[in-house]
């Protein structure tokens, strides 16, 4: 009799094992796909700017490193266009408000090309004076011919992996104005400033004497 039992509870275990298949494939049926899902898969934010008749601009990984609110920040991420031409765009860093920006640039988005931002990348964009402390967000506004997109970027602070990352110095602005080069060709060694004399412009040897008529 045993040996007939066998067999039998061998079937009752694979009965059971393809129940337990079947309702895990149903449960995966019921579930969305995790890879068709769109996501991003880093720290930033991406997003598209469509510009019809030529494709689109694509933002990645777009965020900011701070050290704190009303530290000077970096802005980070990549451009990449799968366009046949060169676009023009205009990105900028809002303020908390949306209303003005605290932060802007002009790029050429070269097609085939990744444009970069921050430490090492091809442009640089930062921030003066960052409204908010990390952890919070700050708005991006792109523009190109065709229209105009904003999305939303995390502001991390400086912790690794953006422990390197610091503003570079401002440069000065106060200012060394150049002299006006004067109208008119000068000699080699001439002086580009000219000071006006403080004496009448005629020379002293300019004078004439006039001769009485006879």
């Amino acid at each position: 009799m045993s040996r007939f039992r066998r067999p039998a509870a061998a079937i009752a275990l694979t009965v059971s094992l393809a129940g337990v298949t079947v309702a895990a494939s149903a449960c995966s049926l019921a579930s969305p796909k995790v890879i068709a899902t769109p996501y991003a898969a880093a720290d930033g934010t991406n997003a598209d700017l469509t510009v019809p008749g030529s494709g689109t601009i694509q933002f990645r990984n777009f965020l900011v490193v701070s050290q704190a609110k009303g530290s000077p920040g970096v802005l980070i991420g990549a451009v990449t266009t799968d366009s046949v031409q060169p676009l023009q765009v205009q990105l900028a860093v809002l303020d908390p408000s949306g209303q003005s920006a605290i932060g802007q640039a002009n790029l050429t988005v070269e097609p085939g090309q990744l444009t970069r931002f921050g430490p090492g990348g091809t442009d640089q964009l930062q921030v003066p004076d960052v409204q908010v402390p990390p952890g919070a967000v700050l708005t991006v506004s792109v523009r190109s011919v065709s229209g105009t997109k904003s999305f939303t970027v995390p502001v991390l602070g400086q912790q690794s992996p953006y422990d390197t990352v610091t503003p570079s110095p401002v440069a000065s602005t106060s200012a060394t104005s150049e002299s006006p080069t004067p109208t008119g060709s000068a000699s080699p060694g001439a002086s580009a400033t000219v000071k006006p004399s403080p004496r009448s412009t005629a020379s002293p040897s300019a004078k004439v004497s006039a001769s009485p008529t006879k």
